[in-house]
């Protein structure tokens, strides 16, 4: 699958209901290969909820979605992962148990394999070293995930998603709980890999979303209000009105 094949990721259409509440309405989001597409609202717009969608934790009332030219709706979540996808959760899961160099070499093992390439343990190690490099987290690689800061497990739940991730990588609330310097550090690692995945970031952190992404979709108790740059949607009275304020 390649980037001419269409977006990277879509969600067409897609309704999702828990009860009587309406999570998402109708919601349409494109994302291809090499952007950084925000996703905002206000708590409880449907967010989160487009994720898991995305990713096949739930799966839709109405509505579809696609990688590429293949509609995978109905794949679960394994499945989605071995065509690509990664991603993050709000509150950080890492392997407790193991230390970050394992965290990161189960990451490694499973995109090569994947990727239909063979174990090699020296590629896998040499790749386990950049990481740790590029994450910040070479005083940590053999400190159990457990035992980690806060802020480093989220950047080694982070660090872990990109190296797994082979197009589709999406971040929930990556800033959540981290310092100006630790989301410095995340920021740098998720761009540097933005030309070759498409990332979708769901984030109330304003600085973040309006500095890292490309472009910014907003929607408000599940309907989609706004697509546009950060600047557009910065402007849009709908949004002004139902997000950032006056």
């Amino acid at each position: 699958m390649t980037a001419s094949a269409g977006p990277a990721l879509s969600l067409r259409g897609v309704s999702k209901r828990f009860g009587g509440l309406a999570a998402l309405s109708e919601l349409a989001l494109d994302i291809p290969l090499g952007e950084i597409h925000g996703l905002i609202g206000p708590n409880g717009a449907g967010k989160t909820t487009a994720i898991n969608i995305a990713t096949g934790f739930y799966a839709p009332d109405e509505g579809s979605v696609w990688m590429f030219d293949r509609e995978v709706t109905r794949l679960p979540p394994d499945e989605r992962a071995g065509l690509g996808f990664a991603r993050t959760f709000q509150s950080s899961r890492v392997f407790g148990n193991l230390d970050v160099r394992t965290n990161l070499a189960i990451a490694v093992e499973q995109r090569r394999r994947c990727e239909g390439a063979g174990r090699g343990a020296r590629d896998v190690h040499t790749e386990v070293d950049a990481l740790l490099d590029a994450g910040g987290l070479r005083e940590y690689a053999g400190e159990p995930g457990r035992l980690l800061p806060y802020g480093r497990q989220k950047q080694l739940e982070i660090v872990r998603a990109t190296a797994f991730a082979r197009s589709v990588l999406l971040l929930d609330e990556p800033a959540a709980g981290l310092s100006d310097t630790e989301i410095e550090a995340v920021l740098a690692h998720v761009l540097a890999h933005r030309g070759r995945l498409a990332i979708l970031i769901v984030e109330h952190n304003m600085d973040v979303v309006m500095s890292t992404c490309d472009r910014v979709t907003v929607i408000d108790a599940g309907r989609w209000i706004a697509t546009g740059t950060p600047d557009e949607v910065q402007r849009d009275a709908g949004v002004v009105a139902a997000y950032l304020g006056a």
